[in-house]
């Protein structure tokens, strides 16, 4: 106020003081309503499992840049993923360490209906094709020796292309004879049969009567010699 305000600088040939009270001070804009946000920065390379880590957070982006190295910037609330100058994948910030912020469309196809398409909204969807349906995939939902959830969703995904008419009476045919997997209500369909009389007296076996895994007693306990 006395000194360097009143003198002139150096630069400008100006007084400092006198510059600001003509010029700068009806030019000076208020603070911000908020506080300034730090936003961290990170370079992490997305995974095959659609994820990138940063700082021991999982978040999602697009599989097709699996591989590439991406840029993630974290604020207080959201965190924004950056393929160059483009945005790729906006995600509520993780709070918890090791914990996922996960988008389906991230995944590819195959893998995000297997994720949406759970064992119990798979055999709500047969239900809506018919009794016969739902049978068949809880029939193969059963099977505790092998995961089939992959076979249900083919088997499923021929409604859009057959209709709930046809598919319900394939699925009925294919129970009937005791194999209601995706191959055999597939080749059932692409042979017509589906309205076909069935032989009434064929038993039906059912994966519950086959027992093809079992095994005696006697194959893991032999009987000693005497």
């Amino acid at each position: 106020m006395e000194v360097a305000g009143v003198r002139d600088h150096g630069t400008t040939h100006e007084k400092p003081l006198a510059r600001y009270t003509q010029v700068e001070r009806d030019a000076l804009q208020g603070l911000p309503a908020q506080p300034y946000e730090q936003i961290n920065a990170y370079r992490a390379k997305l995974h095959h499992d659609c994820h990138v880590v940063v700082d021991a957070h999982y978040y999602s982006a697009p599989y097709r840049l699996i591989g590439k190295t991406l840029d993630v910037y974290v604020g207080p609330r959201v965190a924004e993923i950056y393929h160059g100058t483009q945005l790729v994948a906006t995600h509520p910030v993780v709070e918890k360490r090791g914990g996922r912020a996960t988008r389906l469309c991230h995944y590819p196809p195959h893998k995000s209906e297997r994720m949406e398409k759970t064992p119990q909204r798979c055999r709500e969807l047969a239900g809506k094709v018919g009794p016969w349906c739902e049978k068949a995939v809880c029939e193969l939902l059963s099977d505790r020796v092998q995961d089939r959830l992959a076979s249900v969703h083919s088997l499923l995904r021929l409604e859009a292309k057959v209709g709930q008419e046809r598919l319900e009476a394939a699925c009925r045919r294919a129970l009937h004879y005791g194999n209601p997997r995706y191959i055999r209500v597939k080749t059932v369909l692409d042979a017509g049969l589906e309205h076909e009389p069935v032989k009434e007296d064929v038993r039906i076996i059912t994966s519950d009567q086959s027992y093809r895994y079992t095994r005696s007693a006697a194959s893991f306990f032999p009987q000693e010699v005497e």
